[in-house]
């Protein structure tokens, strides 16, 4: 027994060592599976409408590649011209910033001298105000702006020059669709006889949790990404805010990370509409405020609809799982790790049971056993006190 499992275990140490040496040529490959992981319901559901799997692949493929000529045509040449103007002016938006700043911080230090704060507070507030006046330098805000500019830049290029992945991956795509099922079957008949039905119950409840998380993760994304971009197409009508497919974009992706991404993607929204409506509070206000509103109403009207309870993490894991992802894989690993996360949820739940079982009466903690004595030794009191009240009464009367 021992020596299977050491057996195994080699074995599987030494695939994870080959894919990692051969990691630069994993990118098709994970795409495409993923991809076909994806799509293979819609195709099961063609087939079960009686259309072949070929054919079926090639209705997806059709609708694919008239999407896409759509967005060639229509959205990307506006993302680019307005990625590159926001490049090209990003020194003249830091001065900006920097003079909006340095006005603001001028104005806590009047502030500050008409109300005399008392004498130790009123000079560390002074001290810190004005180290951070030295640091607001339009030089540091304008590297700070110009390198996150250059290094979103730099990552969309590296995407885009990567031209052997994109001319890959319609062919990898259109084998692991047309083969997921047979795949699928044959690493069944690998998995031994003994652990085959565990191992199939656990890869259910898996891919139903991971699955059903994408899926519907990526279509909220998507209603995220138009909402806002046609509620920041109005806001530029009213207070001409530019940049409005860049912020669209921005609020969609971001959206697929939980918790951080509609904070961040209102920040940078408010920025850039205050200083490109002509420093209107306003515009710099109602801005992001309706960002934040459509991704309130998306996270509690259209996410449990269409996503559900699919993840069931506590709050503190979900956001420990996202620091942990952003740590070891950055933004990649920050949208992947809710569904890696409730993916190890399930298999640890498998295992230990106890994890989400009700916890028994007989086991309470000591202080919850206390707290409910207590409780019911008042209410016993209570409603003694009460039957003896009456008969206090007719005592009374009687003396």
């Amino acid at each position: 027994m021992w020596w299977r499992i050491l057996m195994w275990t080699a074995v599987g140490l030494a695939l994870l060592g080959i894919l990692f040496w051969l990691r630069s040529l994993l990118p098709p490959f994970v795409l495409a599976f993923v991809l076909a992981y994806l799509l293979d319901p819609v195709l099961d559901f063609l087939e079960r409408q009686g259309m072949s799997r070929i054919r079926g692949i090639l209705w997806v493929y059709g609708l694919f590649f008239a999407v896409f000529v759509l967005i060639l045509l229509f959205i990307v040449p506006a993302l680019i011209d307005q990625a590159r103007d926001l490049v090209q002016y990003s020194t003249n938006y830091a001065y900006q910033l920097q003079t909006t700043l340095e006005t603001w911080l001028i104005g806590w230090q009047n502030w500050l001298e008409q109300t005399r704060l008392p004498g130790t507070l009123g000079q560390m507030v002074r001290d810190g105000l004005q180290e951070w006046q030295s640091q607001v330098d339009a030089a540091v805000v304008s590297k700070w702006l110009f390198e996150r500019l250059s290094a979103l830049g730099s990552w969309l290029a590296s995407g885009i020059s990567k031209v052997w992945v994109l001319v890959l991956l319609p062919f990898t795509t259109y084998y692991f669709l047309r083969d997921y099922d047979p795949l699928r079957l044959r690493l069944r008949v690998l998995i031994p006889a003994a652990q085959r039905e565990t191992v199939l119950r656990i890869s259910r409840d898996v891919s139903r949790v991971l699955g059903g998380y994408l899926r519907g993760q990526l279509l909220v994304s998507f209603i995220v990404l138009v909402a806002n971009t046609l509620a920041l197409e109005v806001l530029h009508f009213i207070f001409g805010i530019k940049y409005v497919l860049v912020l669209g974009i921005l609020a969609g992706v971001l959206s697929l990370v939980p918790y951080f991404g509609a904070p961040v993607s209102a920040a940078i929204a408010a920025i850039i509409a205050y200083i490109t409506s002509g420093y209107s509070w306003i515009a710099g206000l109602v801005t992001p405020a309706t960002m934040l509103v459509i991704n309130f109403l998306s996270d509690t009207m259209i996410a449990p609809k269409v996503v559900g309870e699919q993840v069931g993490l506590h709050p503190l894991l979900l956001l420990f799982a996202l620091m942990a992802g952003g740590k070891l894989f950055g933004a990649v690993g920050m949208i992947a790790a809710a569904p890696v996360a409730a993916s190890i949820k399930v298999v640890l739940v498998h295992y230990f049971p106890q994890l989400t079982a009700p916890l028994p009466k007989g086991e309470e903690p000591e202080e919850v056993k206390a707290t409910t004595a207590t409780e019911e030794t008042r209410a016993e009191e209570k409603t003694t006190d009460e039957k003896e009240a009456p008969d206090r009464g007719n005592n009374v009367r009687d003396a």
